[in-house]
């Protein structure tokens, strides 16, 4: 399989000469799959580096690689999207949030952070979408961790008696399968268990972090996404580029180049 990790460094060049109106929408799919891919490297990269000196640079240019993701697929219709593109947007919507998000309620206010439980639903359903690219445990002992430090943030930092809808959404979800279902329950009730009984009084997260540490579980989601985004294709774009594309010969991607506009 080969890796869908790619350098941000890299440009495909496109010649002046006007693509085939008839392939412009797979053009279009071509160019999203590339920025996304430098996207999510982008964002995983600054995000694994968080707690080091930040690089304003490194940081405005994921910023704007979402943007610009954001803008080209605004264009494409969303049935349009395969599979594995699908799951590499998705990849990067999870990876983008966990970066932006603070563990901390007074920053989470002030950045207007999205909820775990919010990212938690999105992750689940990452999962599902490529539940043929991941290991079956590692998603459930991973979501099951979501659930956990959302329940943290809310019912324990935040001292909510009641659990916001996502929250709610995140605890209810379950797989259609039943023996997979079996599994996550197993995982979830094996994991919330070691929560702390809940009192009138919200705890400080370094209360319970010693059980629950909140870098441990970014770092183990972020190399969660690393080591999918890793089974995954690499963009079409960098394929043409190198001047071969899969099984095809030379002469037949440069035919396919010549077709879409690339030089």
């Amino acid at each position: 399989m080969r890796s869908g990790r790619v350098s941000g460094s890299t440009q495909p060049i496109m010649s002046n000469m006007e693509a085939d109106p008839e392939v412009k929408a797979d053009v279009d799919r071509m160019i999203l799959d590339y920025l996304t891919c430098v996207a999510i490297n982008q964002t995983l990269s600054v995000a694994e580096n968080a707690n080091e000196t930040a690089d304003s640079n490194e940081s405005e240019e994921a910023d704007w690689l979402i943007d610009a993701v954001g803008a080209f697929r605004s264009i494409l219709p969303e049935k349009s999207l395969h599979r594995d593109l699908d799951i590499k947007l998705r990849i990067l919507a999870v990876a983008h949030q966990i970066r932006h998000y603070m563990p901390t309620q007074e920053h989470r206010s002030r950045e207007g952070c999205s909820p775990l439980s919010a990212i938690g639903i999105e992750f689940m359903e990452l999962c599902a979408t490529a539940v043929h690219k991941v290991s079956e445990t590692r998603w459930f002992e991973t979501g099951a961790q979501f659930v956990a430090q959302a329940v943290i943030e809310e019912k324990y930092e935040g001292g909510t008696p009641t659990p916001s809808e996502s929250l709610s959404q995140m605890c209810t979800w379950a797989p259609n399968d039943p023996v997979r279902n079996s599994k996550w329950i197993q995982i979830l009730q094996r994991c919330t268990n070691e929560l702390p009984e809940h009192s009138n009084v919200s705890l400080a997260r370094s209360d319970i972090d010693h059980k629950f540490p909140f870098e441990k579980f970014r770092s183990g989601v972020l190399v969660f996404l690393f080591d999918l985004i890793s089974t995954l294709d690499s963009p079409l774009l960098i394929e043409l580029e190198r001047g071969q594309v899969g099984n095809l010969t030379r002469n037949e991607t440069q035919c396919l180049r010549e077709r879409i506009g690339l030089r």
